[in-house]
């Protein structure tokens, strides 16, 4: 699969600064694997759960320390309501007859009900 979504240049930066993170922590070559490869939000929601391994827990200098913490649970769902919100304007855009008939737009994943 290639990638035919993202192909400005630099866009694998455009991911690490919405997710706030250095080149350091999270590599091109990570962006880049078949699974990642989708739309800016995607990406940031498939790689939340791994950000706590690539991040430091504490970070210290000559004279103080601080303790790092991000909940990546947290981000993940602020980029998955970002994701909606920004799916249902585009939405809005191409068919307002349509998004006027079904005000509520959400991303659903198969469940098992038993």
């Amino acid at each position: 699969m290639s990638n035919r979504i993202l192909i400005a240049e630099n866009w694998q930066t455009r991911i690490r600064d919405k997710m706030g993170v250095d080149i350091a922590y999270l590599p091109d070559s990570t962006i880049e694997q078949k699974d990642i490869i989708a739309v800016v939000l995607e990406c940031c929601i498939l790689l939340c759960p791994s950000m706590s391994a690539r991040l430091p827990k504490k970070e210290s200098g000559p004279h103080a320390g601080h303790e790092l913490y991000v909940n990546w649970d947290n981000k993940k769902l602020e980029f998955i309501d970002d994701r909606n919100n920004l799916v249902g304007k585009i939405l809005d855009q191409v068919s307002p007859t349509l998004s006027s008939q079904s005000n509520n737009f959400r991303v659903t994943y198969p469940k098992r009900g038993w």
